[in-house]
């Protein structure tokens, strides 16, 4: 089966203090390392006073790749809990920084990984998540007496109908999760007899 992910419909804030640090955590959805790279440059702007800006991301439900940033705070304290927080959520397309105050009082090494999870897991509790499964699109053409066919066969096989074009024929792109693809665009092709004709189209990215 394709794999399915999670991800934020939209930015989140929390507040974490520990020993007098304050913890901003900013969660948010992006679908690239630039887009991320842009958010994190206005958060950055907005908190310049802050000691540390740290951070995890996972992109790319295709093919995940992932990063996480200590900036400045002992390896393996800040980005990777965060980053081990979007694993554990199953998140994708997702990014979240953890924006530090110093408070004065250290907290060590444990301190810190227990902060930054923490902060990141409270983030995530509090988003509104939306599942994504990587997928491809299908162009479809059919004879109006034979969308129902069309219909019914992409009911079958968990497609989603992105848009419709109604004309001397219904054009019809779909979106298939990877593993119905196959299945899906052979039932369609089997309709040619009919008048429907399909082809393949670009990746996607399919929100359920």
């Amino acid at each position: 089966m394709s794999t399915v992910y999670n991800t934020f419909n939209a930015e989140v804030a929390t507040e974490f203090k520990e020993l007098g640090s304050k913890f901003l955590t900013i969660g948010f959805p992006c679908d690239s390392i630039e887009s991320f790279e842009n958010h994190l440059a206005e958060i950055k702007k907005e908190h310049y006073d802050a000691t540390h800006h740290c951070y995890g991301w996972r992109i790319d439900p295709f093919d995940i790749t992932e990063f996480a940033q200590d900036d400045g705070e002992p390896s393996g304290t800040a980005g990777l809990p965060i980053l081990n927080q979007l694993r554990s959520a199953n998140l994708c397309n997702t990014g979240i920084v953890v924006i530090r105050y110093y408070g004065g009082t250290k907290l060590g090494k444990s301190g810190l990984i227990s902060a930054y999870g923490s902060s990141a897991e409270e983030c995530i509790e509090q988003a509104k998540l939306v599942r994504i499964v990587p997928g491809k699109s299908l162009r479809v053409k059919a004879p109006y007496e034979h969308v129902k066919q069309v219909e019914y066969l992409t009911g079958m096989h968990d497609a989603v109908h992105a848009d419709t074009t109604y004309a001397a024929e219904v054009t019809f792109e779909i979106h298939v999760p990877n593993d119905s693809f196959t299945a899906l665009f052979d039932a369609i092709s089997r309709l040619e007899y009919l008048g429907v004709k399909c082809d393949e189209g670009n990746t996607v990215i399919i929100t359920l």
